[in-house]
This record gives structure tokens, C-alpha cells and sequence, in this order.
């Protein structure tokens, strides 16, 4: 909730709370006019709570296209900032803001900010735990720890398991294989399914962050195979491409040592 949401909240709650007292104890012919403009005082509330989803799902869509992890970072601090919090839940956009320092590229400070929060992960919603356990799997794929990967990856799928919402969990089941790919490749098995799983991505999502990913690990899955060709030819999609990932900076590296 932002700050002035929160101060107009509890200002019109105060204010509608008097306007009822007042007809409760003072009866007049207006009461039904008093209670309707108690009840519009409310109004505004769910047009700037909507205005707030707008913009974080602006940000969002910016950084999908854009593909800029260095402004999403600062685009989202700068949102939260915004927002009236409780400490608990401002420790957990963390969470968030460590997925985007890998995206950055800054891993050891992603895993800094991951690991402060392991005291109190526990009682989190299941929601921030699977980020949680989403964003260390990213870490240890780039730290190849495969062993530590596979067990998160059993929490991943204990916690969409226990997701009720069906919109929800279907989200979380489609980011699951991405999740689940990734550790396909870094240990070199089932390299088919996951070449089908980022060759029907790029078929089928048309955002530059996807495409940027999917070139990315295809990339990689061609190198596992030896196929160099292939694998720089994919690679060059995201070298080339200019923008401001991690990736793009890992594609320039595997291309200079797939040429010599």
C-alpha cells in the first residue's frame, strides 16, 4: 500500500466512523445521505489501490520489453519505496530484488540479500517461498551446486502441490519447467526436453526478456552437445542484442571460447 493510500485510508475510516456515530446518536431526516457519503469516502481507495497495480505491472511489462535489468532494479526500489510496509514484508521484496541483481549479474550480493532473510523464510507465505527457493536455484546453477538445486526443486513442487488457487498454481507449474530445464542442462541430461521447452518458447512469447533467455540457454544445450555452429549461432542472437543481462555478457564469453 503507498503512503498516501495508507494516510487517506485512515483519515476517511476515521472520518466515516464519525459520520456513523453521529447518525447513531443523532437522528435526523439525512442519516441516508450521511451514510452514502460515509460509504464514498471509500471510493477513492480502490481507484489509487488499481492506480498502484498499473504501475507495477507497467514496470514489469517495461523490463519484459526492454530488457533492462539495471533500471528494473532501480524502477522497483524506487516503487517500494513508495509503499507503507511493515518491516517482515519489506525484508521480503528482497526476495524480488535479489532476482534481479542475478539478472544483474551481481550473484554474491543476490545471495547476500537471500540469505539475511533465512530466519524468518519459514513463516513467509508460500508465495514468497517459492521466489525464495526460485531465486537460490538461480544462484546455484550459477555456482554450479547441482545437489543443492535438486533439493529446492523438491520444495518447488511441495509448495505448488499445496497451491490452491488454480490461476496461480498453473503459473507457478509453467515457471517450474524453466526452473527444472535449467537443471537439466547444467547436468547435461534430458538436453531434448529442454531444447523443446525454449525452442516452443520462442514459437510462442514474443517479449524480449523470453526470446533473450531462450536464445541464451539453447546456446548453452547446443555447447553441452558439441555442436558449435549451433551454439554460436544462438549465443550471437543474444551478444548482439545489446542489453543490459547477465546473459548477454555470458553469450559474449561462451562465443569467444567456442572460435578459438
Amino acid at each position: 500500500m503507498r503512503k498516501g493510500r495508507f494516510w487517506f485510508l485512515l483519515i476517511t475510516d476515521i472520518l466515516s466512523i464519525l459520520l456513523i456515530v453521529f447518525t447513531i446518536i443523532y437522528h435526523t431526516r439525512y442519516d441516508i445521505y450521511l451514510y452514502i457519503i460515509a460509504g464514498m469516502m471509500l471510493i477513492p481507495n480502490f481507484t489509487m489501490r488499481n492506480t498502484e497495480r498499473s504501475q507495477l505491472v507497467r514496470i514489469i511489462g517495461e523490463y519484459a520489453m526492454n530488457a533492462d535489468a539495471f533500471k528494473y532494479y532501480d524502477d522497483m526500489v524506487a516503487f517500494y519505496k513508495t509503499l507503507y510496509l511493515t518491516k517482515k514484508a519489506r525484508k521480503m521484496n528482497n526476495i524480488i530484488l535479489a532476482m534481479i541483481k542475478i539478472d544483474m549479474g551481481e550473484i554474491d550480493e543476490a545471495e547476500k540479500m537471500l540469505t539475511e532473510l533465512e530466519s524468518i523464510i519459514d513463516k513467509a507465505n508460500f508465495f514468497n517461498k517459492y521466489n525464495y527457493y526460485r531465486a537460490w536455484c538461480s544462484i546455484y546453477y550459477e555456482k554450479g551446486q547441482a545437489n543443492h538445486y535438486k533439493i529446492l526443486l523438491e520444495e518447488l513442487k511441495k509448495i505448488i502441490e499445496a497451491a490452491k488457487q488454480p490461476t496461480l498454481r498453473d503459473q507457478m507449474i509453467t515457471n517450474y519447467r524453466y526452473i527444472e530445464a535449467k537443471y537439466f542442462i547444467m547436468n547435461g541430461i534430458y538436453l531434448d526436453k529442454a531444447r523443446t521447452l525454449y525452442e516452443d518458447t520462442l514459437s510462442i512469447d514474443s517479449t524480449t526478456i523470453m526470446r533473450l533467455v531462450s536464445n541464451y540457454y539453447l546456446g548453452v544445450i547446443y555447447a553441452k552437445e558439441n555442436n558449435i555452429a549451433k551454439s554460436i549461432e544462438y549465443f550471437k542472437k543474444v551478444a548482439f542484442s545489446d542489453k543490459k543481462l547477465h546473459i548477454v555478457n555470458k553469450a559474449i564469453k561462451y562465443i569467444e571460447a567456442l572460435e578459438k
